[in-house]
């Protein structure tokens, strides 16, 4: 009986630290945010992927890019003009 209560216990343990993470990351950011404040206007592709790495998603014939982390919520969307520079970014949370 004794052996059933312990494997009882540790497997709810473990349930509630798996969910803990989980919840947890679920609310983190792709990326370090302080990383979306080095981006400036008028840079290129190239060096954009130097600060934030490859993007996840490319939308709209690449003048779209989307940042995503498996089971997160969070979404970085980088904006780029007809040039293929940085126009802007948007964080949907």
């Amino acid at each position: 009986m004794r052996i059933m209560l312990r494997l009882a216990i540790e497997a709810a343990l473990v349930f509630l630290l798996s969910f803990s993470y989980l919840m947890w990351n679920f609310n983190q950011p792709p990326m370090p945010l302080s990383k979306l404040q080095m981006l400036q206007k008028g840079m290129s592709k190239r060096q954009v992927i130097l600060i934030l790495g490859e993007p996840t998603t490319k939308y709209d014939a690449s003048s779209e890019w989307a940042y995503s982390r498996l089971l997160s919520w969070p979404i970085v969307y980088i904006y780029f003009d007809k040039q293929g520079r940085f126009k802007e970014h948007r964080y949907d949370y």
